[in-house]
């Protein structure tokens, strides 16, 4: 447990389409929590929607868009994050490589300190 966060992990190698199981679950919160699950998908299925959502998570994280979990997709799920959502609430597209949110830099240099 890294910063004392329990790491994602789901126990399926390999779920296909219209799956039905609690791993399918565990996948749509994620994706969801990452920005990519946006509509109404049916708890714990593959469903169209989330096939969807993973076909963007497998393109942000360069694995080939299958909509399913294989072993590259189990990998790329489980992969150590920020937390930080991939993609905004209010964007359909992947953001900046780095964005400041919310942190205290921005007002430390809005000005410049006066030299004497």
């Amino acid at each position: 447990m890294p910063n004392g966060r329990p790491r994602f992990t789901i126990t399926s190698t390999d779920i296909g389409p219209d799956a039905h199981n609690d791993d399918v679950g565990k996948v749509q919160r994620y994706l969801k929590k990452l920005g990519h699950l946006r509509g109404e998908a049916k708890p714990n299925q593959l469903d169209a929607e989330t096939q969807k959502a993973l076909r963007s998570f497998q393109r942000t994280m360069a694995v080939k868009p299958t909509g399913v979990v294989d072993k590259a997709t189990k990998e790329a799920l489980e992969r150590p994050r920020c937390g930080t959502p991939d993609l905004p609430r209010d964007s359909d597209g992947p953001v900046a490589g780095f964005v400041l949110r919310g942190c205290s830099y921005e007002a430390q240099f809005r000005t410049l300190p006066t030299l004497s």
